[in-house]
């Protein structure tokens, strides 16, 4: 796993150490892991969650999304064409969505399989995710596929 995709995720999910609602009101800790069904009461998770246990989980939890996109047929072709900046946006798009989320971007992938960056990038911001759900994160990981490199947050990670 990237250093940077590491401090691109702590910028973008934020660290709270107590669970709490996340935009979809699924109760969440740490950097953003779901940790029970939609609208469950947060009294329901008494757990108090130490930055270095959230770090290692969201290290495990990226690790194993690399694995099933560099593996996965939908997206296999598309993470080969990539190089370390945009597979690592690939993995930061199926945190926060699931895999099968990304899976959903069928037209951007096929635009990553043949290096059509701008394509990509449009197909990405073509969507409820950049529309709606979180634009400014969506325009920065859409950028970074655009561009092949961390140049967006230049100024914004630690």
């Amino acid at each position: 796993m990237t250093d940077i995709l590491i401090k691109a995720m702590r910028f973008e999910e934020g660290l709270e150490n107590e669970p709490y609602y996340d935009i979809y009101q699924y109760p969440t800790i740490g950097f953003g892991k779901k940790i029970g069904i939609k609208n469950a009461p947060l009294d329901m998770f008494t757990l108090y969650m130490p930055d270095e246990v959230a770090e290692c989980w969201l290290s495990v939890d990226l690790e194993a999304l690399k694995n099933i996109i560099e593996n996965d047929y939908r997206t296999k072709t598309a993470w080969e064409n990539c190089n370390q900046a945009r597979q690592d946006m690939l993995t930061a798009m199926a945190y926060q969505m699931g895999f099968e989320g990304l899976c959903g971007f069928q037209k951007m992938l096929s635009a990553m399989e043949i290096e059509s960056w701008e394509d990509a990038y449009l197909e990405a911001l073509d969507s409820k995710w950049a529309r709606f759900d979180t634009p400014q994160r969506a325009n920065r990981e859409a950028t970074v596929i655009l561009e092949g490199d961390y140049g967006v947050y230049d100024g914004l990670l630690e």
